[in-house]
């Protein structure tokens, strides 16, 4: 499973600033103590001392070193406890001058060993959130998916449009919930309104937004040959950030391309999009699409190439029916 570098680095910032808040916030009380309780300031720089006389005599080597430890660590116990008598004796808590941390865990480091700890992990997933936020503003879930705004008619198929979309509703929830076990991806066609939109956000946010929180990326086709073709035409020298936004789109856990077909046509295109569709393939990562265009316009616009994976290799689940939004 792959992370998004860049919410990743923003949940190291969130980290490192909670990290400088709180000793600024401990550097204040110090100094506020010390105003009040100057025999704290003495005692600190007395137990300072000792652990450091205690440091230099357990590396001497000399016989009686182990004794004078000893001795000078019970000093240095006996120097904490006049500490807490002097900020009890000032009105401050026995524990108002500790250094502790707000993982215990990881020491607020981020990570226990090579493995992310479970307090980075909460801030990514935060980030997770604020970025489907900002491309999917409201409450959008599956949980808020309304299948009854769908006309309950059945059509010349004998499938009513609800029925459908009950269908392809579950394909993408199974999709989402088994995401990491799943090895096809989903080709959403149909007309504009049917809710191919909506369910790749639902899809989103059950795959990104989890304790899990894989790698999504959703952008609309346009946006994608655009990063694509930029990186083609860029000396890496020149634009890092160009080649840097390419490799996320082959790189992600997830990558949800919406409004495929709105993207210019041309060789470029053809073969760009080949590329994309194919390495994903290749190393197994997920891609979502989203189309509103037919067979038939598929066939004009698209070499039989691409058209056999989206096609072949995909999940193809067809909507049908009027737009709801106009229904209501």
């Amino acid at each position: 499973m792959a992370l998004d570098g860049r919410l990743l680095g923003r949940a190291r910032q969130k980290l490192e600033e909670d990290k400088n808040r709180r000793a600024l916030e401990l550097e204040r009380r110090t100094e506020e103590v010390y105003r009040k309780a100057p025999r704290v300031r003495e005692l600190d720089g007395e137990i300072r001392s000792t652990a450091a006389r205690a440091v230099v005599a357990a590396i001497s080597g000399e016989e009686d070193s182990v004794q004078t430890v000893e001795t000078l660590g019970r000093e240095n116990l006996r120097l904490q406890e006049d500490r807490v008598f002097e900020l009890t004796l000032a009105g401050f808590p026995a524990d108002y001058l500790d250094d502790g941390y707000d993982c215990p865990d990881c020491r607020d480091t981020g990570y226990v060993g090579a493995e992310m700890c479970r307090c980075l992990r909460s801030r990514y997933v935060r980030e997770q959130e604020l970025e489907f936020a900002r491309l999917f503003p409201g409450d959008v879930s599956f949980d808020t998916f309304d299948l009854m705004v769908f006309d309950d008619t059945p059509d010349e198929t004998g499938l009513s449009p609800r029925r459908r979309m009950e269908i392809i509703y579950e394909s993408c929830v199974q999709f989402a919930l088994k995401f990491d076990l799943y090895r096809r991806d989903l080709f959403l066609q149909g007309p504009t309104g049917t809710g191919k939109t909506y369910l790749a956000a639902c899809i989103y946010r059950a795959v990104a937004v989890t304790e899990k929180s894989h790698w999504v990326i959703y952008d609309s086709a346009q946006a994608v040959l655009a990063r694509l073709e930029r990186e083609k035409f860029s000396r890496e020298s020149e634009d890092e950030d160009a080649h840097d936004s390419a490799r996320r789109l082959y790189d992600c856990d997830l990558l949800i391309i919406d409004d495929f077909g709105t993207e210019m046509p041309g060789g470029f295109t053809n073969s760009a999009l080949y590329e994309l569709i194919n390495r994903r393939l290749r190393t197994d990562r997920r891609t979502v699409i989203c189309t509103n265009l037919t067979d038939a316009q598929l066939e004009q616009r698209y070499t039989p190439q691409i058209l056999s994976r989206l096609c072949g290799e995909d999940q193809r689940l067809l909507l049908r029916g009027r737009d709801p939004r106009r229904k209501k």
